[in-house]
């Protein structure tokens, strides 16, 4: 395999492992979502924004990579069925699809428990609606310790 294809397959089996780091993530956050721990859930967040652009990233350099070599490539060539390096390559795509797969469902429940907290926050923003003024605001916490002072 030629140094293209070697740093193509690399970058191959890095998308693997970072769409396997990113479902591990999916199923991690759930407990904070279940407690509304919103510090753990945005960290989260972060976790997996930080792996969705390494994810990017590796597909950018995959697409240049692919590019310059279909660029230098006249005719395609075709390496023998029992190369070492085939094998591999076709181990890496069949654990991307799995991967891949694995992922579009992880998120998919993922997007399941979004609407959920969606319909909890937005059941308490109505309960505050509809009974902000009957319970009223408490007053500052030194404002009956003055009132009380400035009486004596």
């Amino acid at each position: 395999m030629t140094d293209a294809g070697n740093q193509y397959l690399e970058l191959l089996e890095q998308r693997v492992a970072l769409l396997g780091a990113l479902g591990r993530e999916f199923v991690d956050c759930r407990p904070a979502f279940v407690a509304m721990d919103l510090d753990r859930i945005y960290g989260h967040i972060g976790a997996q924004e930080e792996l969705c652009r390494r994810i990017r990233s590796a597909d950018s350099a995959m697409v240049a990579l692919a590019g310059l070599a279909a660029r230098r490539l006249v005719q395609p060539v075709r390496p023998p069925a029992d190369d070492p390096a085939t094998e591999r390559f076709r181990g890496a795509l069949a654990k991307l699809r799995e991967a891949e797969k694995e992922v579009r469902q992880l998120a998919r429940i993922h997007a399941a428990y979004l609407r959920r907290c969606r319909r909890t926050i937005d059941l308490f923003s109505n309960f505050i609606r509809s009974h902000g003024l009957t319970y009223t605001q408490p007053a500052r916490a030194g404002s009956a310790a003055e009132a009380f002072a400035g009486g004596l």
